[in-house]
């Protein structure tokens, strides 16, 4: 029987003779995807920019570190959910909010 170790992201600790194995190889999750198909297919096709933008908007709301969409749990989580789905790096994630915010901040000035 394993004991999942949560101090340790990136492996699983195992009680049987100290054995180490991927996260992946353990995780049911990451190896079927929600609405399994062959390479994604059948899955409804998301809208990245739309999707990109909710992930954007979150990130502003909940005051989450940009950083957030490198995540790989946040990730593993997503991709679970939607194998179609595109991933970003923090620095347009950055771009993504400053855009919102000059776009805001420029409503702001037209009242």
């Amino acid at each position: 029987m394993d004991i999942l170790s949560l101090n340790n992201d990136d492996e699983y600790a195992s009680e049987d003779a100290g054995s180490e194995q991927e996260m992946d190889e353990n995780n049911p999750i990451v190896d079927e995807p929600l609405m399994s198909t062959a390479e994604g297919k059948g899955c409804k096709k998301i809208d990245q920019l739309v999707f990109r933008d909710m992930i954007d908007v979150a990130i502003v709301e909940h005051d989450l570190p940009y950083a957030f969409v490198e995540f790989r749990r946040v990730r593993e989580a997503l991709k679970y959910a939607n194998p179609t789905i595109e991933f970003w790096c923090r620095n347009t994630a950055v771009a993504d909010v400053l855009k919102i915010f000059e776009g805001r901040k420029g409503d702001l000035n037209r009242c």
